[in-house]
Order: structure tokens, then C-alpha cells, then sequence
């Protein structure tokens, strides 16, 4: 596989909708959680794989980001860039990819998700033509202890159990066919539903579960030493 002609684009747009404490400050994927950022976990695991083309998207210009970007790149001593894509996530992965007209693949990751995700295995299996997308994917655990009740009785109790439901974790390897369908302006969503119906989206389970930032409960996870412990790896 061609690694090092592959686009990672690490998404960290949008208005905070979900965490509106933040809305107007600063973009989720560049908080500092102790001494590291969702956005240089995904930069420092797409550069351990071979990537040399990494583009960071976000909504608008932000001297600060731009300067956090600029300092990333040169502690790594590689290609990482800023680019300012208004819109949604398929606006943005086609705009990155213009400049490439003739690339068959790419990964893409959502910046305020982390999991131990592997890029190269992702580009893999649609390397292998098996599958046209394929995603990193995790079994979800509820951060609610659950109860089953009799009336006013409660009859069992399970403290965060994990479910036999498996969460998309907000990391991708694109194919030519996905691809395709974002430039001819499918959503994202629609064109996952569409290539799972097709038998042609792929996934690899990730053991170590993932990261959210969208809540503060997120936050205080990814700040607790369980959350510490996975961004260490």
C-alpha cells in the first residue's frame, strides 16, 4: 500500500452544539487533556503509520490554531496542515481531496474520537477490494448503570454494562467507489447506509474502546486515569 500518498484527514469542525459551554472558544479536538490533545493522538498515530499527507480541517480561521498546527508539525518534523472548509464532514473530505483527482484512497477520522485504532489495517481491507469503506468500530459501554424493574421494584441492577452494540468510532479508510459518491455530493451517512446495504462496508473492532469529547462526561473520562491510560498507548 501506497501509505505515504494517502491522505489522513483528522475532521475538527463544528459548533459545539453537543458541549455548548465551549461554543465560541475553541474546537473540541484541541483541548489539552493534561499534557496531549485528541488531535495530536490522531496525528502521532497517522505519522507512525507512514502518512506524510495530513490535513487538519475546521470551520473558520483561528490564529491559535493555526499556530498549535504549525508547532505540531514542526515537533514531528512532517507534512501536517490547516485547512478552513466551511460545512459538514463531506464538504470538508472533498475539499481536502481536490487536489488529488486521481487518488483512490484516504483515511478519515472524526478529531473529537479516539480509539487504538491501526490506519493500515483500515486501508487494508479496502485495499483488498473486499470492501469499499471500511470503519474502526468498538463495543459500547453505558456510562448509566442499567435496572430492570417490576413496578416499583427494582429487580436487577448492572452497574455500566457493556452492550452487544457496536459504535462506529469515528475512524475510516475510503475507497474509490466511497469516494466517488462524496464528490457526486452523497452524505457521509447516507453513502455508509447505502455501501452496508451493498455488503461492501467493512469494520475492524478496536479492543480498547474509544474517547468522546462532545460532553463533559467525555472530557472528565478522557481526564481520568482510565482515559489517561488509553491516550498513552
Amino acid at each position: 500500500m501506497d501509505i505515504e500518498g494517502c491522505p489522513f484527514i483528522v475532521l475538527c469542525g463544528g459548533d459545539n452544539t453537543r458541549l455548548e459551554v465551549l461554543r465560541g472558544t475553541i474546537y473540541k479536538p484541541f483541548l489539552q487533556l493534561r499534557d496531549t490533545t485528541l488531535v495530536a493522538k490522531h496525528v502521532t498515530r497517522a505519522t507512525m503509520a507512514g502518512h506524510t499527507r495530513i490535513r487538519i480541517v475546521v470551520d473558520s480561521r483561528d490564529p491559535l490554531v493555526e499556530a498549535y498546527v504549525a508547532g505540531l508539525a514542526g515537533e514531528l518534523g512532517i507534512d501536517v496542515r490547516l485547512s478552513v472548509v466551511p460545512g459538514g464532514a463531506r464538504e470538508k473530505v472533498v475539499e481536502v481531496l481536490g487536489p488529488y483527482p486521481t487518488l483512490s484512497r484516504a483515511v478519515v477520522v472524526l478529531g473529537d474520537t479516539y480509539s487504538w485504532y491501526d490506519p493500515r489495517r483500515l486501508l487494508s481491507r479496502v485495499e483488498s477490494g473486499d470492501v469499499d469503506c471500511c470503519l474502526a468500530i468498538a463495543r459500547y459501554r453505558l456510562p448509566f448503570g442499567v435496572v430492570k424493574v417490576d413496578g416499583e421494584s427494582v429487580i436487577g441492577f448492572s452497574e455500566k454494562p457493556e452492550t452487544d452494540f457496536l459504535v462506529n468510532v469515528g475512524a475510516m479508510a475510503l475507497g474509490p467507489t466511497a469516494i466517488d459518491l462524496l464528490t457526486r455530493g452523497v452524505a457521509i451517512d447516507r453513502m455508509l447506509a447505502d455501501l452496508a446495504a451493498k455488503g461492501r462496508l467493512g469494520g475492524i473492532e478496536v479492543s480498547n474502546g474509544f474517547l468522546s469529547v462532545d460532553s463533559l462526561d467525555g472530557i472528565a473520562r478522557a481526564l481520568s486515569a482510565e482515559g489517561q491510560d488509553l491516550l498513552s498507548q
